[in-house]
């Protein structure tokens, strides 16, 4: 497992558009190689960190490179690609790739190809099959995924160690349409250069409102300005290409930089990429890494920022919400009894730019909708400038609001904390998550009575479901006893079968996550959906071993029971009770005990508000209260003949 941030290698890295948006991201790219040593200048004064290496990938000594996580370049497609070499063909360039990717072994590539057909693609696809990688590829439409009216479309293969759908790369637009007017440099004598100079030859003119411009670099279009006619500038396409301006280039050597901005990555939809594996990594390793270390401390030191389940299991726990709310005394605006902020005071309270805010929003936009955030418009709108007009805050906040206003993107109190969860840049979103966190755990805490070993004795199902339990649990142990020809440890054995089948740890495992003492019973601390399952398991086992041992007139033996076992737990009826049983198991345990069951891990969901309620509310109490005045009580009917 890769600790920290990924390492990247990049890959025919032009001038450095995939390495941007994967740096952007939270990656480290720690070195790229590319033959175009204008390309490799132009890389090196925009990504200082790097170690550029300006050579033929197929000359460059593997041995040498880092050891990296993440590779990142391109992939030829044969008639497809315009990269051309009088010495080596496309497949022999290929073929250099794949020597790199099967000496450096990165757990996850992200390959990049000329739009061409699918069936191209199978030679690549093979050939990094036999490597061990799970291979998933698609086809990405910029103009569709930026907004942007830049006509490009690219095939991405990506490969993972472990299976990866393309449903889990997001690529939606998550900005409005623009149209070339608006990237469109203000006009300047700098456009001497790029003004028509041969009104004889034939050139295409472009309509700034309405037309879209090609990636083609050997006919560059023209648009007219004040100035004249002019072609659309090396700035204006990096621009459509997802470029800062901050981005430095050659203005120099403008035909050659053209051809280096356009056959570049397109650093808006590699960014989405980047954030989707981000988010891949996160939730099927980081998460691992992460709770692996907190089984140590119930009070463990949350990433908020990188890991969304936690953060929906606080913002779920509205019981621990009115708390934050309450020891915060946030003021904002008091519309339809809920509290509210603008844009502009949500920047302003975490001392950032507003349009960091926008960014957040733009890449976390379902998150955040899911938890309170919206636009408002019409009579809400209407209604919200009027309670705004009333309240006493800052002038300026008030001043972005005016007449003309048709639509207000507002965060009521749960998503302001949403946004506070991933605000990474501010200092005090920093401050206010360690706030969130540790209220959680003491609310927790306090509700459980600084325990939350039984916190599933709190549900008023499971008193039902252990005591039922314990008659299934007498007819199977009597089963082994009278009809299998085995010893003690029979009983321990099929009991840990019985574990492992339905949450796929035995019961040591089990113990050592859950930081049981000697005096804590297993069973005493499983949910009533998890010991209604156990009965069903010990019921019915009970019934076939014994039906099994009459029928042959003996006893039966160690592989005949285990037989008796595989072929029950594999009938057809059992998978959505066992789905559903890790399902709230794994995803009660890592929300209400901090607790995180490896080999559950794909099944941990947020836990709802109404579990919260279930577990922790004034019931929840009630029901815990009862329990402790009849622990005598219960004692005696569980030790009952």
């Amino acid at each position: 497992m890769c600790m920290g941030k990924r390492k990247v290698l990049d890959l025919f890295s032009g001038i450095g558009g995939f390495s941007l948006a994967f740096n952007n991201e939270g990656f480290d790219v720690v070195a790229a190689i590319d033959h175009n040593k204008k390309a490799c200048e132009i890389y090196a004064q925009n990504l200082k960190n790097v170690n550029v290496i300006c050579n033929d990938i197929c000359n460059v000594d593997v041995s040498l490179l880092p050891d990296i996580d993440l590779l990142i370049g391109n992939i030829l497609i044969p008639r497809f690609s315009t990269v051309r070499n009088k010495e080596r063909n496309d497949n022999d360039i290929n073929q250099c790739v794949y020597r790199i990717i099967e000496s450096k072994k990165p757990e996850t590539f992200v390959l990049e190809a000329s739009y061409g057909s699918k069936n191209r693609l199978e030679e690549p696809i093979n050939v990094l099959l036999k490597q061990g990688y799970h291979i998933c590829h698609f086809l990405a439409n910029s103009e569709v995924i930026t907004g942007k009216p830049l006509v490009e479309k690219r095939i991405y293969l990506i490969g993972t160690k472990k299976e990866l759908s393309s449903e889990a790369i997001v690529l939606k637009q998550n900005a409005a349409p623009t149209s070339l007017r608006d990237i469109m440099q203000e006009d300047d004598m700098f456009f001497g250069k790029y003004l028509l100079d041969n009104y004889n030859r034939k050139i295409k003119i472009l309509d700034p409102d309405t037309d879209k411009v090609t990636c083609n670099f050997c006919n560059i279009p023209y648009v007219e300005t004040s100035y004249g006619l002019r072609r659309i500038t090396v700035r204006e396409y990096a621009r459509l290409k997802g470029y800062p301006d901050e981005y430095l280039l050659d203005d120099k050597n403008i035909w050659q930089t053209y051809k280096m901005v356009l056959s570049s990555t397109n650093v808006t939809v590699a960014r989405m990429i980047a954030q989707s594996l981000k988010k891949y990594f996160a939730k099927d390793e980081s998460e691992v890494e992460r709770h692996v270390l907190q089984q140590h401390s119930k009070k463990s030191k949350k990433d908020l920022t990188n890991s969304q389940i936690d953060r929906q299991n606080i913002l779920n726990n509205e019981l621990a919400l009115q708390e934050i709310q309450d020891t915060s005394n946030m003021k904002g605006i008091l519309f339809e009894s809920k509290l509210f902020f603008t844009k502009n005071m949500v920047a302003t309270f975490f001392e950032v730019d507003v349009r960091t805010i926008e960014r957040y929003v733009a890449t976390n936009e379902s998150e955040l909708k899911k938890n309170g955030y919206e636009l408002l418009k019409g009579k809400r709108l209407k209604e919200f400038k009027e309670c705004i007009a009333s309240t006493d805050i800052l002038d300026e906040d008030k001043n972005t609001i005016n007449a003309k206003t048709t639509q207000l993107a507002v965060f009521d109190f749960k998503a302001f904390l949403n946004m506070a969860m991933l605000l990474a840049e501010s200092e005090n979103a920093r401050i206010l998550r360690q706030t969130m966190l540790n209220i959680v755990i003491d609310f927790i805490n306090r509700k459980t009575g600084g325990s939350t070993t039984y916190v599933n004795q709190r549900d008023r199902a499971f008193l039902s479901s252990y005591l039922q339990e314990d008659d299934y649990r007498k007819e199977f142990t009597d089963a082994l006893r009278d009809y299998v020809d085995m010893g003690q440890f029979k009983y321990a054995l099929f009991t840990d079968k019985i574990y492992q089948s339905i949450f796929k740890e035995n019961a040591r495992e089990y113990r050592e996550i859950l930081q049981l003492k000697k005096k804590d019973r297993t069973r005493e601390t499983f949910y009533s959906e998890i010991l209604d399952l156990i009965a069903s398991y010990e019921c019915g086992l009970a019934e076939c071993i014994k039906n099994e041992s009459m029928s042959k007139g003996r006893l039966l033996t160690n592989w005949e029971t285990q037989k008796i076992f595989n072929d029950f737990e594999n009938l057809p009826h059992w998978k959505p009770l066992i789905v559903s049983a890790r399902t709230k198991m794994a995803s009660r345990d890592l929300a209400l005990r901090d607790a995180f069951h490896q080999q559950l891990q794909m099944y941990i969901k947020p836990l709802e508000k109404d579990e919260y309620e279930r577990f922790l509310g004034s019931e929840a109490e009630q029901i815990a209260r009862l329990m402790d005045e009849n622990r005598d009580v219960l004692k005696r009917l569980k030790e009952r003949e």
